[in-house]
């Protein structure tokens, strides 16, 4: 028996990530976005066989906006945020709903939606950690691509610039952890 018979969704993911790879390492514009609209067909038809976990929604979310896809990436991204909310380890539920919010602002920011996409902003920069976000810091997508913009001022923040907001969260998160190997200096 087959892989792709005993778990065709778990196939589907598979060779859904494998054109996904292609696509991050293809030099020609068309390639790639062929490329990412096979990833995110294949990714898109493992959704319908098997459960959804948030690595899934958050994959399907970034694939949809790379092709194009708004309406499905907000709908990906928005069930990765309700998701999220329900996850009982605090540190999984801060990373998803990091990820669910830099993705749901980023669709808001592709619909002309700027004061939703900075509160997303804002929402990401909230959360207490997470298993990666503690070790390699925020997803700074939103805040470059509102930069992009020429959007330098959110509302209620604590820094004037939102790439320098979500650096300075982090920084005052991990602070406790190496604020000594710094005076070590």
């Amino acid at each position: 028996m087959r892989a792709r018979d005993r778990d065709p969704g778990k196939y589907s993911f598979g060779l859904g990530k494998f054109y996904a790879l292609r696509a991050m390492n293809d030099a020609s514009p068309e390639d790639r976005l062929a490329f990412q609209k096979k990833a995110f067909a294949l990714e898109e038809q493992g959704l319908e066989m098997t459960s959804v976990a948030p690595q899934v929604l958050a994959d399907l979310a970034s694939l949809a906006l790379d092709v194009g896809a708004t309406k499905k990436a907000g709908t990906y991204a928005q069930q990765l945020l309700e998701k999220s909310s329900a996850i009982e380890d605090p540190k999984m539920r801060a990373q998803w709903s990091h990820k669910g919010n830099i993705l749901v602002g980023r669709v808001e920011l592709r619909n002309g939606n700027l004061t939703s996409a900075k509160e997303h902003l804002l929402a990401a920069g909230r959360v207490n950690g997470g298993a990666t976000l503690s070790s390699f810091g925020p997803n700074m997508s939103l805040a470059k691509e509102l930069l992009e913009k020429g959007e330098r001022d959110v509302e209620q923040a604590e820094a004037d610039d939102p790439a320098v907001l979500l650096r300075d969260i982090y920084h005052r998160r991990r602070r406790p952890l190496w604020a000594g190997s710094q005076q070590e200096r």
